[in-house]
């Protein structure tokens, strides 16, 4: 895979997870993890720290397009969507379940929404990123 093939599917889907996190999160459901949250205290940050945000969804996407572009040769929207939502519910699933066994900061039921909408979210960054990679010569 070329570097100029990684890195415009690695933008696109980084910028797709960005804005859909924005939407579920603060947008959609930011009333519903308040009220979900567990018993610790102090846990969320009043301003995000945006950079890290961003370098945290640039990562996840990378990696998704390194999975798509060099071990599974995804190429296509609907593969990309099939497979992001499956590797978006797995790593939901590892994060919500650890988190919530290791801390006080969630309860059971805003960790399946939450792998709900992590399925969803990187599904669509998939499927971005599948498309990004069908339009670019490797």
């Amino acid at each position: 895979m070329s570097a100029k093939r990684f890195l415009l599917a690695t933008l696109a889907g980084g910028l797709t997870l960005f804005f859909l996190g924005y939407l579920f999160y603060v947008v959609l459901l930011e009333s519903f993890f308040a009220s979900h949250s567990g018993t610790a205290t102090g846990a969320v940050r009043e301003l995000p720290i945006f950079w890290a945000i961003i370098l945290g969804e640039l990562a996840l996407a990378a990696l998704v397009t390194l999975i798509y572009g060099r071990w599974a040769t995804i190429s296509t929207a609907m593969g990309g969507l099939q497979a992001g939502a499956m590797i978006g519910l797995l790593l939901g699933l590892n994060y919500g379940l650890v988190i919530f066994g290791t801390t006080y900061t969630t309860d059971l039921t805003a960790v399946i929404v939450d792998v709900v909408v992590t399925a969803i979210r990187v599904g669509i960054a998939g499927a971005v990123i599948g498309a990004i990679l069908n339009k670019i010569a490797p």
